[in-house]
């Protein structure tokens, strides 16, 4: 992380590109790998230094007073009459209960929030989903975080109910689908272990049937409205390096609140929508007079379902009869979905094989419509040494400009490290890279530096990066 300039109004340093947002409330902004300090919060270049230095080792303590947006994916379900306990639950938090009836009111479930790590790298730990279990209920449900903080708009429903429940490694790929990063499976297992679980906090809320309203709720039901943000306070932001020490994601731990949801524009975190797995269609006549159940939807499946594939012999028409057969319901189909899961799984790998056997060919194909069809061992070897040391060149020639114009110390260590950064670049990043200090050196006047030894600048990008042969 190293400075580069100061500005009338702000600090800039250079920092790791993974690096992809931080809340703008405490002072700071990050874009493409540039940290922006506003002089309004710190005082001077010390005091970047320093938060710098507690980032870098995950010790970022936050201020309890102030709140943070983490814009969530939401609502995707029709909307539902109150059952006997929630009914309970939405009167215990009216002012005037006898004022209302169960059919004034209408109630979502929304998926709030999960223990993954969402689009700004960074996740929740159980700790605080507990905390926003507990804290979330009578909480208002606004449109729109308006004001600061969200302080100044009335409530257009309310939190009722939530509860963290666990979901297994399947049914959470399910919920976060589809998703951008090809190792998210490994990243959940990872995860996992770290919290003995996966955890998804299911809310509840209530609305108030009203004319004025009206339009909104029908927006709700045909999906055009279903993004939600939960509004926050937490105990600390830690930063999570790998075995190398480089950033992965950051964790939010606890204590913390859950101060409010809004129906917002696009979620944080992936795939956080209510999905039903399944509909049990017949009526207790049609069950009672018929072995078959009819077709039952269960995501991409459909699947006929008769009391001999439930392996029941036949049922008692009672409530406790008619209960049987939902259980038995629910475990064939949890089973053949399982099933179906095991089936696709193996079909992607077997095509994602295929996909990597072809592309080895079509490399191959290119290599030689540049090398010529005569390529040999000596050729390669030949050409890969030529191309490791023009990279080599390269490498020096930026860090010498980076010298030159302040970017780093010239320190033999400094120096050293940062060969070695290039080092594990692409020729492209490099060049990139020194394009971008030559810019910085010609705008404050600075000369650019000779080619370190002599000689002639470095080549550019092969047309064939020899690197990428197996």
């Amino acid at each position: 992380m190293n400075f580069l300039k100061e500005s009338h109004r702000k600090y800039q340093y250079e920092v790791h590109p993974a690096i992809l947002h931080v809340d703008s409330k405490i002072g700071v902004s990050i874009t493409e790998g540039i940290a922006y300090f506003d002089k309004r919060f710190f005082a001077g270049k010390d005091n970047c230094d320093e938060w710098l230095k507690n980032f870098a080792e995950g010790n970022m303590k936050l201020d309890k007073k102030s709140p943070i947006d983490k814009m969530l994916y939401g609502i995707k379900a029709a909307p539902g009459v109150a059952n006997d306990q929630e009914w309970e639950a939405i009167k215990a938090l009216m002012t005037e209960p006898d004022d209302f009836t169960r059919d004034d009111v209408v109630v979502y479930h929304p998926y709030l929030a999960h223990n993954v790590v969402d689009r700004d790298r960074q996740r929740f730990v159980l700790s605080l989903l507990k905390d926003f279990e507990r804290t979330i209920v009578d909480k208002p449900l606004l449109i729109g975080h308006s004001g600061s903080g969200g302080y100044s708009s009335p409530g257009e429903g309310r939190f009722f109910s939530a509860e963290v429940a666990q979901v297994g490694i399947d049914e959470m790929l399910k919920v976060i689908s589809p998703h951008p990063v090809k190792n998210i499976r490994d990243q959940l297992v990872e995860i996992e272990q770290k919290d003995s679980g996966l955890f998804i906090l299911k809310a509840s809320i209530y609305l108030i049937k009203l004319d004025s309203n009206a339009d909104f709720r029908k927006k709700i039901s045909a999906g055009i409205v279903k993004d939600v943000s939960i509004q926050f306070r937490a105990g600390a932001l830690n930063t999570v390096t790998d075995k190398d020490n480089d950033f992965k994601y950051q964790e939010y731990t606890g204590p913390g609140e859950a101060l409010e949801g809004s129906f917002v524009w696009l979620g944080s975190q992936y795939g956080m929508q209510n999905k039903k797995d399944y509909t049990l269609v017949p009526n207790a006549e049609e069950l009672a007079n018929s072995e078959e159940l009819e077709n039952t939807q269960t995501g991409d499946i459909t699947m006929e379902i008769s009391f001999k594939t439930l392996e029941i012999e036949s049922m008692e028409f009672t409530e406790d009869g008619i209960k049987n057969v939902q259980k038995a319901v629910d475990e064939k189909v949890k089973s053949m979905k399982d099933e179906n899961e095991t089936l696709k799984t193996q079909n992607e790998e077997l095509t994602t094989e295929k996909a990597a056997t072809q592309a080895d060919v079509d490399l191959l194909s290119e290599i030689k419509s540049v090398l010529g069809e005569d390529l040999t061992k000596e050729k390669v070897e030949s050409m890969l040494e030529e191309s490791k040391a023009q990279k080599a060149k390269l490498i020096k020639e930026t860090v010498a400009v980076a010298v030159n114009i302040g970017a780093i110390e010239n320190t033999p260590e400094i120096v050293e490290a940062k060969e070695a950064e290039l080092g594990e670049l692409s020729f492209k990043a490099i060049e990139s890279k020194q394009d971008e200090y030559e810019k910085i050196a010609k705008k404050s006047g600075v000369i650019k530096s000779q080619i370190p030894d002599g000689g002639e600048p470095a080549k550019k990008t092969m047309t064939v990066n020899l690197n990428v042969i197996r």
